[in-house]
Order: C-alpha cells, then sequence, then structure tokens
C-alpha cells in the first residue's frame, strides 16, 4: 500500500507511543499507595475488634437496637437550644441531611467529627411527640474508661454503638452534671455505671446532690477491682464473659431493690 508524503506525515504527528512514568515516581506512587492501605487497616482493625469483643456485630446493629429500643434515647426528640450552639454536637447540626447508615456510623462508631465548639452532647431537652417516645425507660450510663485497663475504652466505643451520643457520659471528660440535668425532662429512666465500688459511690453521691424529682434505679456493670457492692446486689464481681446487649436487657428488666447509704464519722479516734 502506498502512502503519499501527507499522509506519512500525518500519521507521523498523529502518532504518540505510550508515556511510561519515571522510575521514580512509580516507587514513589507505590509506597504511598502501600502506607495508605496499611493505615486504613490499622484503624479498621481497632474498630473492629472493640465492637467483637462484646458481641456486636457492626452488621447487625440495627437488630440490636432493637432488642433494646426501649432503653434508647430518641433522637429525633431532642432539643437544643437554638440560640445556643456551643454544647450542640457536630452530628446534631446536620444529622437531617445525613442517611441512616452513614448517621449510624458517625454517631455510634465514634468516627463522627465535633467542631471547635462542640464539646458536649449533654445539654438538651427531651421533648417526646408520640406514645413511641413516651414508652420507653432511656439508659443513662456512666463509665470510668480507667478502670479494668483498656477494659473500660473498648466498652465505651460499643456504648457509644449501641446507644444515643447523648446516653453515654465519659466521666474523664466530665459533664456528668450536665447529663443528669438533662436527663431531668425525660421523666423516667436508669443509671447503669460502669466502674468500681469507687466509681459507684461517686455516681450515688451524684445523684444525691442533684435533688432530681425522680430517683433513677442503678444498675452497675463491674469493671477492674473492688467491685464488692456490685456483687451484693447480683451483678457480678468482674466483667461478665458475654455480650453487651444481653447486659443490657437485664439491665431493662430487672426488678428495683432499696438501698440504704449512710456514712460513718469517728471522732476522738486512737
Amino acid at each position: 500500500m502506498q502512502f503519499s508524503d501527507g499522509s506519512i506525515e500525518s500519521l507521523a504527528f498523529g502518532y504518540a507511543p505510550p508515556m511510561t512514568p519515571a522510575p521514580l515516581l512509580s516507587s514513589a506512587m507505590l509506597i504511598f499507595t502501600a502506607f495508605m492501605v496499611i493505615l486504613f487497616v490499622s484503624w479498621l482493625w481497632p474498630v473492629t475488634r472493640r465492637f467483637s469483643l462484646h458481641g456486636i456485630d457492626l452488621h447487625s446493629i440495627e437488630a440490636e437496637n432493637a432488642r433494646i429500643w426501649r432503653l434508647i434515647l430518641p433522637q429525633d426528640n431532642i432539643c437544643y437550644d437554638r440560640s445556643d450552639t456551643t454544647h450542640m454536637p457536630a452530628d446534631a447540626k446536620d444529622a437531617r441531611g445525613v442517611s441512616s447508615v452513614v448517621k449510624l456510623v458517625s454517631q455510634r462508631v465514634g468516627l463522627r467529627q465535633h467542631s471547635p465548639q462542640a464539646q458536649s452532647p449533654h445539654t438538651w431537652t427531651f421533648q417526646p411527640t408520640s406514645d413511641a417516645a413516651r414508652d420507653r425507660t432511656p439508659l443513662l450510663v456512666f463509665i470510668n474508661k480507667g478502670s479494668g485497663g483498656r477494659e473500660g475504652e473498648a466498652l465505651l466505643g460499643a456504648l457509644h454503638a449501641l446507644l444515643s451520643p447523648q446516653q453515654v457520659v465519659d466521666l474523664s471528660e466530665g459533664h456528668a452534671e450536665q447529663a443528669l440535668q438533662s436527663f431531668r425532662s425525660v421523666g423516667r429512666f436508669r443509671v447503669l455505671v460502669c466502674g468500681g465500688d469507687g466509681t459507684v459511690n461517686w455516681v450515688l453521691s451524684l445523684l444525691d446532690d442533684a435533688h432530681l424529682e425522680y430517683t433513677p434505679p442503678v444498675a452497675i456493670l463491674p469493671l477492674g477491682t473492688g467491685n464488692d457492692l456490685a456483687r451484693a446486689l447480683g451483678w457480678g464481681d468482674h466483667h461478665p464473659n458475654r455480650g453487651l446487649v444481653p447486659i443490657l436487657e437485664d439491665v431493662d428488666s430487672a426488678q428495683v431493690s432499696l438501698l440504704d447509704r449512710w456514712a460513718v464519722s469517728i471522732e476522738h479516734a486512737k
């Protein structure tokens, strides 16, 4: 086949051999990709592991929520002061525009982003608008993250996955008094203390000082050592080796018993 000079020239200018990246650039891209994969896996592994330790499957978490629905505070009935967003968590400001799946991850797995002003999710008012919202006994959890080594830290993440962020108070961050005052608007609720005897005693004193119209019953999930009170009340003396959801079901169905609190003052001790 014959080509004219013009066609040959046209083909010559129209063809360009494939460009290959420089070896140095290719190596840099490969190293960067490997680094990002390692970083993602290192982040994902602790998150997945900490929920598996407490028998929580992230893929069936909605089914787990259905088992303890009476303990969960409905997000749609939590109202913040519109004129003051200082204590409003970032996930509460834009939750209406987020899908349920993304909201589930961002709110409960601990991946939500906090603005510099969103320091406390524990200043709010509960305003039920339906019978389903009223027919609940929400749970307020106080957890001592330092109890039981890293056990408390893993438990904190699992509780965030199952309950609303307003229901879980990390005592190392404060906000315990704010949470109690906000739960005043809930009416009936229950309290779960995760920690040892010292943590339980501190929370009981906090309840006394709050002077609530309704005195909530208190359950104990023992962590660490020194759990004599938990053992005496039938909650055991160590963290139970079973899933968190069955424990919360026990808290929901537990019978209430009265407990006297007293103090001993010794004077002129020798």
